[in-house]
């Protein structure tokens, strides 16, 4: 079954996991005024309440961690 994962704590865990391996880290990021959903991006860095991102044309946002999550099975 596959979960969301929203905790920043296990969020935080997973991008270690990623850097350790050089893998990137693929997260959803649904803005709360979206009427069409999530999209997603690399997740590059979670520092409290803000967490920075790559969308796919390159360019490096500052999103709300709470606006993000990774999905995967625990």
């Amino acid at each position: 079954m596959e979960t969301k994962i929203t905790d920043p704590a296990m969020l935080k865990a997973i991008l270690t996991y990623c850097r350790e391996r050089r893998i990137p880290m693929w997260v959803v990021h649904t803005p709360p005024l979206s009427k069409i959903g999530g999209f997603s991006c690399e997740l590059l860095s979670i520092d409290g309440a803000t967490s920075k991102t790559r969308i796919a044309n390159g360019d490096v946002r500052t999103v709300m961690t709470d606006e993000i999550h990774a999905r995967g099975r625990l």
